[in-house]
């Protein structure tokens, strides 16, 4: 930005901010143009889309059934879709370990759980995101499809039931138990060994959860939980977005291997967004949003110089609509 604008650039901030105390709106469409971006209460951001032409690929389209968002190639209920962790949360069936008459009676038992195949997709389940819990008297392990144990926990008995556990006490190995997982998963397997029995009819259960899940939550009827799964993008993937100032970084899978993985940020290095308070989609938005940090100084100090507060919303909201236009007549 060249000296000679600064006069000007400052007399047109001072005549917008007070020519507009409130901010004008500002789109914030999380989806494509052209594209909805909901699916009854669950937005739905881009690279995901509710039909082919709004999703980035046939893997991020979710099929919106009776206002309830579904991944298409998983059949598994969206619940959230985070783009800043690249998470999307589904919703995941329970996994009960009901044991026979006879089982009861021998007074131990051991039973397994297979999970859904997320491979060829670009989904695994996440590592840091979920949580492996067990409500019930036993021991329970986690394991890829070779047998090799990745995470386990063991609770012992004092209920005659696991939701009065869960309603009584913190999940801390009485009656429940849990723990972190190692790795990032594209599949695994749960294996359940039962110490006792204190009634008949006593399923235990065993499952991956979301680390913000709560043991309060968890009742015997209970039959589905959110599980966080990180969606991962290929470097063709994002040269294809357009205007994506894009990042890479690793996961290390349960294969023993590092996935690599690229988003999009919303700036690239040495800018600034001054979008502030909105809802912005790095995976859409313009390139004109990002200044230099020069240009972001010059702004900053005329506002201070005109007495305005640059720290707050309505600030922010005006400088956002100013640096477009300048950026837009200077570039």
């Amino acid at each position: 930005m060249s000296s000679k604008y600064l006069p000007s650039s400052l007399l047109f901030l001072l005549a917008w901010i007070i020519t507009f105390p409130t901010c004008p709106t500002i789109g914030s469409s999380l989806a494509k143009p052209g594209c909805n971006d909901t699916c009854g209460n669950v937005p739905i951001p881009y690279p995901f889309g509710l039909s082919p032409g709004c999703a980035l690929h046939k893997s991020y389209i979710i099929i919106c059934n009776a206002s309830k968002p579904y991944l298409s190639n998983l059949n598994l209920e969206v619940l959230n879709v985070s783009l800043l962790d690249q998470t999307v949360t589904v919703n995941a069936p329970l996994t009960y370990f009901c044991n026979s008459d006879q089982a009861q009676r021998n007074g131990t038992s051991s039973s397994s759980w297979i999970s859904l195949d997320l491979a060829g997709t670009p989904f695994l389940y996440s590592q840091i995101r979920n949580k492996l819990m067990l409500f019930g008297c036993g021991n329970v392990v986690l394991t890829q499809e070779e047998n090799k144990g990745l995470a386990g926990c063991t609770s012992i008995c004092q209920f005659s039931s696991s939701y009065q556990a869960a309603t009584s006490t913190s999940c801390n190995g009485v009656n429940c138990c849990q723990t972190t997982i190692s790795v990032y998963l594209s599949k695994y397997s749960l294996n359940f060994r039962s110490l006792s029995f204190k009634r008949s009819g006593y399923c235990p259960s065993a499952f991956l959860v979301d680390q913000n899940w709560s043991p309060e939550q968890f009742s015997e009827s209970l039959q589905f939980i959110p599980v966080v799964l990180v969606w991962t993008l290929s470097k063709v993937d994002v040269t294809v977005v357009d205007k994506c100032p894009y990042y890479n970084y690793s996961l290390y899978s349960d294969s023993g291997v590092y996935v690599e993985a690229y988003g999009c940020t919303d700036c690239p290095a040495g800018t600034y967004n001054l979008v502030y308070g909105a809802a912005i989609n790095p995976y859409l938005q313009s390139k004109s949003r990002c200044i230099g940090r020069i240009r972001f100084y010059i702004i900053l100090v005329g506002a201070l110089l005109i007495g305005k507060k640059p720290f707050n919303s309505l600030f922010y909201c005006n400088i956002t609509i100013l640096v477009t236009l300048i950026s837009t007549k200077r570039t």
